[in-house]
């Protein structure tokens, strides 16, 4: 991800009317939900509940000044776009948890402006042609887009297979990559093959058998995918 907020962009979302000064690279605070004038939206339908709560919980455990930096440091990447809106393209469970907490706004780094597009269908070409937006509903169904996502993060939906393939990465079931939505890859590998079972002693099954079979022959054309299990800096045991 470019962060260089010191480097002279060519483009700047300044020149709009209303637009917050802005160039390519910069790193803003700015409200979760955006404003009247630049609301902020979600590129996905879905997030999954269980990796939202554990990033939540996680949060919890930080001071204001420690989840203050630690957000700063991972910012929430945003397109804009030429409807006045902001549309992340990745960071929707960390921001979804950092609402949770109390958050009533984080840091933001506006990856690309494309505010001067002539019109949207044109926009959603492009976040379509740069995988920037999942076209793919909560049980890994095709949707109409723009029309089938969300307006808000409070809209998404749950995907259990999303935090599955979360807590088998975190367990050291493949490598963090930065092909897009490539958690969501895993977990639609995953949706026809492990059962979750019921309840929490259901999910930590199906954890170990998603983590097993991450390693297999079967998952070696998916993202990060290792033959064996991935050093982690946080790995969960259950």
């Amino acid at each position: 991800m470019f962060l260089g907020a010191l480097v002279i962009a060519l483009t700047s979302i300044s020149a709009h009317a209303g637009w917050p000064d802005l160039a390519v690279g910069d790193v803003f605070k700015f409200p979760i939900f955006g404003t009247d004038k630049h609301a902020v939206r979600p590129t996905q339908v879905a997030v999954g509940a269980r990796a939202v709560e554990q990033k939540r919980q996680d949060f919890e455990d930080m001071s204001k000044d420690e989840l203050k930096k630690a957000l700063k440091r991972d910012p929430v990447p945003v397109i804009a776009a030429p409807d006045g809106n902001f549309y992340m393209i990745d960071h929707h469970h960390q921001t979804l948890a950092a609402y949770e907490v109390g958050r009533e706004d984080v840091y933001f780094v506006l990856e690309g402006d494309h505010s001067k597009m002539s019109d949207m269908d044109q926009f959603w070409k492009l976040m379509k042609a740069k995988k920037w937006v999942r076209e793919f509903d909560e049980m890994g169904k095709p949707i109409v887009i723009p029309d089938g996502l969300p307006k808000s993060i409070l809209k998404m939906k749950d995907d259990p297979f999303r935090s599955l393939a979360w807590y088998v990465r975190k367990n050291g079931g493949y490598r963090k990559t930065s092909v897009e939505f490539a958690e969501f890859v895993w977990a639609d590998f995953f949706r026809t093959r492990i059962d979750l079972g019921k309840g929490d002693k259901g999910f930590k099954k199906a954890v170990k058998e998603a983590t097993d079979l991450a390693h297999t022959d079967a998952a070696k054309n998916l993202p990060g995918w290792s033959r064996k299990p991935v050093d982690c800096a946080s790995w969960f045991h259950f």
